[in-house]
Parts: C-alpha cells; structure tokens; sequence
C-alpha cells in the first residue's frame, strides 16, 4: 500500500491508497454509493407497511363489531388500536382509511352501548313494576279476599315477557285447545287456560267466566275443603275460601272461621279479619277478636 503507484499492476482503491498487486484480495471493499433518493433501508420500509396494514385490520373488524351489543366493547378497543397505530405511521392512504374506520368504530360502539343499556334499563323498569303490582294484588286478595287486578295493565306493557302477546280467541293455538276444553265442560282446562292466558287477556276473561282458576289461588275444587272447614279446620276453610267458585263457598268459609275465632281461637279471628270483605260484620268481628276487644289491635289478636 501506497500513497502514490509504484509500477505496473498497482491500483487504486477507493480510499485513495494504491495496492500493489498481489494485495488485490485482501484490499477493502469499496462502500457502496449513497443512495441519491433519499430512501430508507428496505426492512424498515417493510415494517412500516406492516404497521399500516395491521392498523387497516384492526379498523375494519372494529367497525364490524361495534354494531354488535357487549361484543362491541371489543370493536371500540380495536377502533382505539386502529385510531392510534395511524396517528402513529407516516400518512399513507392505507393508514388514512385506518383511521377514518377505527374512529366509526368508536362513535359506533359508543352509540350501541349506550341504546343498548337504554333499553335494558327500560325492560327493568317494567319487569319491577309488573312484579311490584303482582305483590300488591296478592297482598289486597290476602287482607280483602278481592283482587284488584292492577298486573293486567302493569305487565300489559312488558311486551310478552310474561307470556305470549295473545290477546283473543284465534291467537294461540294451544290456548284455544284449552278454551274448547273450558267451554266443553272441561275444569282443569279452565284453570289451565286461566293461569297460562296473559294477564288482562280475552282468554283470562273467558276461564275466570267458567271458573277458571276458581277464583282463588290454587284451583281445586272446593268440595275437598268443605267438610273440614265445618269440622273447625281453619286451615281448610282459608282453603276453602281461595278455591271457592261461588259466594257461597266464600261465606262458608268465611263462617268456618267465625265459629272458631267465637271459640276462643285468636288465630282463627285473625284470619277471618284478612279475608272479609271491607265494612262487613265478618270483618269488625274478626277486628275485634269476637267481641273482646275494640277492634284497635285488628290482625292482632293471636297476639295479644
């Protein structure tokens, strides 16, 4: 090596030394030019695009998601993703498109939760009113022995959440088997028809009309509680009362009860006051315990 050619067969490198020949071999590579554009090495290029494509994945399946309800919780994060790669990377019309869709994504997502849960909180709302209007009519049949029926309008909004949305003859196919049955004389078809039929339906009204339900909790036949109810039974005469048809089975009941409470059983007097009708001589003897006292401590006189 040489600053300046000493014969025949010397050469110049790039680094501006000269090499004698035999040196050939072991001289430096020369480095390559500098690139004229400007661009960068090929792997960063590579993993640029890979960046942008991923980024155009996650804005594409986020935005398919986010109409879906709870699912769309995955296409908000996927919008985010998308959204946030783009903002990233150098702009490419491949990462524009990724952000324009992962931002759908997230005002879609958004928008669905929020009906979504409208809905579920409306759907609630019904479902507590139904049930808080079931409870009350159940505790007015049990304190009065009438039902005021206020479920048929409180469930009638639950759009058939509590049964199908039949309302007459016609609409249901097995309900109008069980009507047939009822109108053909057929009881347990009536109390079957009475308790599948919607609240406030033709078809409730149809079975209570033929003694559907028999007018009282459990739909036997009141036949089964009469003896005993005379017998001083005052489980079977509060038996006797739910199943009852008639009035007339309803005061049997009712007298069972009295004759008990007017022998000394304060439980009897308790339960005579609950299922009397208001104002009736049943119900001021019931309140005041047969007699003995002034009716102030009403349903309370297995206590006292």
């Amino acid at each position: 090596m040489s600053d300046t050619s000493q014969g025949e067969g010397w050469w110049q490198a790039s680094d501006g030394k000269w090499y004698a020949p035999q040196s050939a071999e072991t001289a430096p590579a020369s480095p390559p030019p500098p690139d004229p554009t400007g661009s960068q090495p090929q792997g960063e290029g590579v993993q640029r695009r890979e960046t942008a494509t991923a980024a155009l994945v996650c804005g594409i399946v986020g935005l398919c998601l986010s109409w879906i309800p709870l699912v769309g919780f995955v296409g908000l994060v996927l919008g985010v993703i998308a959204v946030a790669l783009g903002f990233a990377k150098r702009k490419t019309h491949k990462v524009a498109v990724s952000i324009i869709l992962g931002t759908l994504a997230i005002v879609v997502s958004t928008v669905v939760w929020f009906v979504f849960w409208a809905a579920v909180e409306d759907v609630v709302d019904e479902v507590d009113a139904c049930l808080s209007a079931i409870a009350y009519d159940q505790e007015q049949l049990l304190e009065t022995g009438t039902d005021p029926d206020t479920a048929a309008e409180a469930c009638g909004n639950s759009g058939g959440l509590f049964g199908s949305d039949a309302s007459s003859y016609g609409d249901d196919p097995e309900l109008d088997a069980l009507w047939d049955a009822c109108e053909a004389g057929d009881d347990v078809a009536c109390d079957d028809l009475y308790w599948e039929s919607p609240l406030g339906s033709e078809y409730e009204s149809f079975a209570q009309e033929n003694g559907g339900g028999s007018g009282g909790l459990f739909g036997s036949d009141p036949s089964e509680f009469r003896s005993d109810c005379a017998s001083g039974d005052v489980f079977a005469c509060v038996d006797l009362f739910l199943a009852a048809s008639d009035a007339d089975d309803e005061q049997l009941a009712l007298d069972g009860l009295r004759d008990e409470c007017a022998g000394d059983d304060m439980f009897a007097c308790d339960l005579l006051y609950l299922y009397s009708p208001i104002g009736s001589d049943d119900e001021e003897f019931g309140a005041t315990c047969g007699g003995r006292t002034d009716g102030s401590t009403a349903n309370s006189c297995e206590r006292e």
